[in-house]
């Protein structure tokens, strides 16, 4: 005799729903767990554990990749990554302030001559898809104004 289970009840999905339900409790219960989490919790809108975003059904891989680690603050910036600059978080592009995301997003006088190249934090977690791939795009040509830049020694 056939048993039969109904893909609710089985060992992964059971597995799955107590995991959601550790991460959910962990989220609650310590308020403000760590910066990139916070920052990912407080800005997206409509984030929801376990729930997959729209975006990732409607871009390419290399875009997803970008809003994914913006919005996640995994951008290779000194800020997001001090172990591998060594302390150095001054600015490769103005030398004048620390290597944040949002300095190299929105902020740097060498990276921005105006309003149009800038990356805010709302335009990360704009729901709209139009408005996802134009700010993927302009992340994107930022990322490469910052490697194009070349220390002066």
């Amino acid at each position: 005799e056939l048993l039969l289970v109904d893909d609710e009840h089985t060992v992964p999905a059971l597995v799955k729903r107590r995991i959601k339900q550790k991460f959910h409790d962990h989220m609650e219960r310590t308020g403000e767990p760590k910066r990139k989490v916070s920052f990912l919790k407080n800005n997206a809108q409509n984030w929801k554990v376990g729930e997959r975003a729209a975006y990732l059904n409607l871009m390419n891989r290399n875009q997803v990749s970008t809003l994914f680690k913006a919005r996640t603050r995994m951008i290779d910036v000194k800020s997001n990554f001090r172990n591998k600059y060594n302390g150095d978080m001054v600015c490769r592009a103005c030398y004048l302030h620390e290597e944040t995301q949002e300095h190299v997003l929105s902020e740097c006088p060498v990276l921005h001559t105006d309003e149009e190249s800038k990356v805010h934090t709302d335009a990360l977690f704009s729901e709209d898809i139009e408005s996802q791939l134009k700010t993927v795009k302009r992340i994107q040509n930022i990322l490469a104004r910052l490697s194009e830049v070349r220390p002066t020694l």
